[in-house]
């Protein structure tokens, strides 16, 4: 059984600010949902390997998560993310080896609310609900797939276990020391 979990980067600030898209920071919100959705991830979903878009944002959400789960986890950051669509986060789980039952993908949107769609099967009575409610920014969702390689994973094969958003977890707490 393989687990995929699509991270969407917590809260950052306006496309209209200082930064460039790609530098922009987490606003002070988007860090506290970063925690939250980080201890839920680390308590309840730990990945085996992270793969995040190279965007400060996502940089950031994923450092929140790492105060919780410890520094051990092996990531990758990596550019294609930023822009990835729907057939590239596909290809971005197919390059994790079969010994990583469960992959964390922290990127944006649209690509990863796209995905909720394109992954699940088609009659998954939550897909419907997740879909139209969309990710929202440090939302999770959480598949599964009956496969051991991720190489045999196809669109329409995952199971949608669930959703969560940061702002309906309790208010984060400080992330054990190392």
């Amino acid at each position: 059984m393989l687990r995929l979990l699509l991270l969407r980067h917590a809260k950052a600030t306006r496309k209209d600010g200082p930064f460039d898209d790609f530098d922009r920071p987490l606003t002070l919100g988007g860090w506290e949902d970063a925690r939250r959705i980080g201890a839920f991830i680390a308590a309840e979903h730990r990945p085996d390997r992270v793969i995040a878009s190279a965007a400060r944002r996502t940089r950031e959400t994923l450092a929140a998560l790492l105060s919780y789960t410890g520094h051990d986890l092996a990531c990758r950051l990596d550019r294609g993310l930023y822009e990835a669509e729907i057939d590239d986060l596909l290809g971005f789980t197919a390059e994790a080896a079969s010994e990583a039952p469960t992959v964390l993908l922290v990127g944006h949107n649209p690509a990863l609310e796209e995905a909720l769609r394109y992954l699940s099967w088609p009659d998954d009575p939550g897909v419907a609900a997740a879909a139209s409610a969309g990710l929202p920014t440090g939302g999770l969702a959480v598949f599964e797939f009956d496969a051991t390689d991720w190489r045999d994973t196809r669109p329409g094969q995952g199971h949608l276990l669930l959703t969560q958003s940061p702002r309906h977890l309790p208010a984060s707490q400080p992330a054990p020391k190392d």
